[in-house]
């Protein structure tokens, strides 16, 4: 069984995304998401996916699964890139970086497996840089960004890929409605 992060995400415009998170595997997690069934061949079977979910994720499946139902949502899009993290230690162990590169995505046909290519989305050798503290951000760190001149920027990688398909999801397999 494949498991991955179920990521929901939305894109209002391009400065607000909202991620809530669940461990699902990736057939529950593409069938949850998709309010028309279309996705997998039905629509999600929300009991049995409780049966199979730790208790203290039960009331987020509903919210997702009724989010889901209420605004019709579907797929559209998938994003995906290589990711490296690194976490702080000692005194800075609640800071954590990670650097997101070969940024793409794809606008149809979500089943793993498919030999389709994904098309950038992010400008190829340009990373996204995230830099991520509960508290203070340590000053090395500070120092080091402004020696490099990185940029502070607000942008999501899910709505960089929806933009990058100029909002019209397709699919090889038939047309799709417009999102907007």
């Amino acid at each position: 069984m494949l498991d991955l992060v179920f990521r929901l995400s939305f894109c209002f415009g391009r400065a607000i995304t909202q991620k809530r998170r669940l461990d699902l595997p990736f057939i529950y997690a593409l069938a949850l998401g998709d309010s028309t069934g279309a996705a997998v061949g039905e629509q999600v079977d929300v009991e049995k996916l409780l049966e199979i979910s730790p208790e203290n994720q039960h009331a987020l499946i509903h919210e997702m699964a009724s989010f889901a139902k209420n605004y019709r949502l579907r797929p559209i899009a998938t994003t995906k890139y290589h990711r490296e993290a690194f976490v702080g230690a000692d005194a800075e162990a609640s800071s954590r970086v990670t650097i997101d590169h070969g940024v793409s995505g794809r606008d149809r046909d979500f089943l793993l497996g498919q030999d389709l290519e994904d098309r950038p989305t992010v400008a190829q050798g340009l990373a996204v840089v995230e830099i991520k503290c509960d508290e203070r951000v340590p000053f090395w760190l500070t120092d080091m960004t402004a020696q490099l001149e990185m940029s502070v920027i607000r942008m999501s990688k899910y709505c960089e890929t929806i933009e990058a398909f100029h909002n019209r999801p397709a699919s090889a397999f038939g047309a799709v409605d417009p999102i907007f």
